[in-house]
């Protein structure tokens, strides 16, 4: 059953970091990657030298585990702002921009893992979420994860690129079932 879940969170992915993008107005497309030879983050912007924003969020239940990783440039992740928040143009000299930025490359990675949570849930899978984190840098390099299942993906965010990286690791126990209720819908606010 691993290996439904594997492919079910390959098909839901990508298709959730393009509508959280699209939801502010960029539109992403899928760059093909030869995913055997992934051990970095390829560069994400035509400029050589640019800094990488990067939001990531880990995720948890008694059968998984597993965490997720968006990356960028600054002008990208300003990009993806509510309409609002872009009338304020950002300024990569800017450090209080820099921590804007940072702020939402965590908020973007936890909408993306949101998405895909809510519609695992049609097929009865759960699981907790930690709070997303970020960080920027102009030499970021992250290790592969061992994991087989690990699933990255690049975007063409015009003209620069996305990059989306995710691990999973779910035990052999894990049963998908469709559960009964009403499921969320993406954006709905749950008060608590």
């Amino acid at each position: 059953m691993t290996q439904v879940v594997s492919d079910e969170l390959a098909r839901l992915a990508p298709e959730a970091v393009s509508e959280v993008f699209a939801s502010y107005a960029i539109t992403l497309s899928r760059v093909p990657l030869a995913e055997s030879r992934m051990t970095m983050i390829p560069p994400l912007s035509g400029s050589s030298g640019e800094a990488t924003v990067a939001g990531f969020i880990g995720f948890s239940a008694p059968a998984v585990r597993g965490a997720v990783l968006l990356a960028s440039t600054f002008n990208v992740i300003a990009r993806a702002r509510p309409p609002e928040a872009r009338k304020r143009v950002l300024s990569p000299s800017s450090s209080s921009d820099w921590i804007l930025v940072r702020d939402w490359a965590g908020e973007l990675v936890n909408q993306v893992l949101g998405r895909v949570k809510n519609r695992m849930r049609a097929v009865g899978l759960t699981f907790e979420v930690s709070a997303p984190a970020a960080l920027s840098g102009q030499a970021l390099s992250f290790a592969k994860p061992k994991s087989e299942h690990t699933r990255p993906m690049l975007f063409d965010a015009h003209p620069d690129r996305v990059w989306f990286w995710l691990d999973a690791q779910w035990s052999s126990e894990v049963e998908p079932n469709v559960p009964p209720g009403r499921q969320r819908k993406e954006g709905e606010v749950i008060l608590f």
